[in-house]
């Protein structure tokens, strides 16, 4: 299963997830749930995983032709997805399964158009749900949401620094996570994150991390 968090703030994007994921049923195997759709639209991945795949497989590509903003991911996805859910449907009723929700999370640095903001979007449905500047997605629910929410107000209410190390945010959330639910949730953890480079543009830089001790980054420190 997963435990996907997501972050926005001024002209900040970030996701992070776990990368356990289990295939054919039975077999475990290690895989990225983070994405890039733009230099400001990040997005992570939960649920339903080899037909969530396959679309986000197929809506990527799309950025560098419709646009950077998240409106122009969403339609691209709602192009898209109704034929992947479909197969997801008829594989799963093959093999006498319900099908498992799916969402990506959905990371958007502030524009001149639209504030920061972090989104729910179902796979089943294409609805859009907003969630504020942070959010959580993956085993455990609310409670990993409420989990992710704590973490990030004792990062800000214990540091002395200008800000946040989302990276060291994100570890402590799947950390909870993996101790949570051992086996289901595992390291090591991808995040990714969209900001101004310091040089007047932007850079989307990527990381992976074996386990919540890992060294804090200033490319990871947001206000």
């Amino acid at each position: 299963m997963t435990a996907v968090v997501a972050y926005a703030d001024a002209e900040i994007a970030f996701v992070a997830g776990d990368t356990s994921r289990t295939y054919a049923g039975n077999v475990s195997i290690r895989a990225c749930k983070v994405h890039r759709w733009s230099d400001s639209v990040l997005l992570a991945q939960a649920g339903e995983a080899e037909h969530l795949t396959k679309l986000i497989a197929a809506v990527l590509p799309l950025g560098g032709f419709y646009g950077g903003n998240h409106h122009e991911f969403l339609k691209c996805f709602r192009q898209l997805n109704g034929t992947h859910w479909n197969n997801a449907v008829q594989s799963y009723t093959a093999k006498g399964k319900a099908t498992p929700e799916g969402t990506i999370l959905i990371a958007c640095a502030s524009t001149p158009a639209d504030p920061a903001q972090v989104y729910k979007l179902d796979f089943e449905t294409a609805r859009l749900t907003a969630l504020g500047n942070c959010g959580a997605d993956g085993t455990g629910g609310a409670a990993l949401s409420e989990k992710a929410l704590a973490e990030l107000n004792n990062l800000r209410g214990s540091s002395n620094a200008p800000g946040i190390h989302l990276d060291t945010w994100a570890a402590r959330c799947i950390e909870g996570a993996a101790l949570t639910n051992p086996g289901v949730v595992d390291w090591p953890a991808d995040m990714q994150i969209a900001r101004p480079s310091g040089t007047s543009d932007r850079v989307v830089t990527y990381r992976r991390i074996a386990s919540a001790d890992a060294a804090q980054l200033a490319e990871f420190l947001a206000p």
